[in-house]
């Protein structure tokens, strides 16, 4: 699993896609990450995670906070946001 920490470029929210970038503190690079698409899963339990990461990502854009996202190898999933990592 991969981590990229920085603060958050972007955030785009459409009907069924989103994706957030963030300026890597690592490399000084952007990167782009996908938080959802086109996903059949819309369980209550899932609909309830992607509202959290995009009111995390709000909160960091607002303040100025890193966030960290992890991803797997070779993708760029989205499968965890913290908030006010350095």
């Amino acid at each position: 699993m991969g981590v990229s920490t920085g603060p958050v470029r972007c955030l785009q929210i459409g009907g069924n896609f989103a994706f957030t970038g963030i300026t890597n503190t690592a490399t000084g690079m952007a990167e782009y990450y996908s938080l959802w698409s086109s996903s059949t899963d819309r369980s209550v339990f899932t609909l309830i995670r992607l509202s959290m990461w995009v009111s995390l990502l709000r909160e960091a854009t607002t303040n100025h906070l890193n966030v960290t996202i992890g991803y797997p190898d070779g993708s760029s999933t989205v499968q965890t946001i913290q908030l006010g990592t350095s």
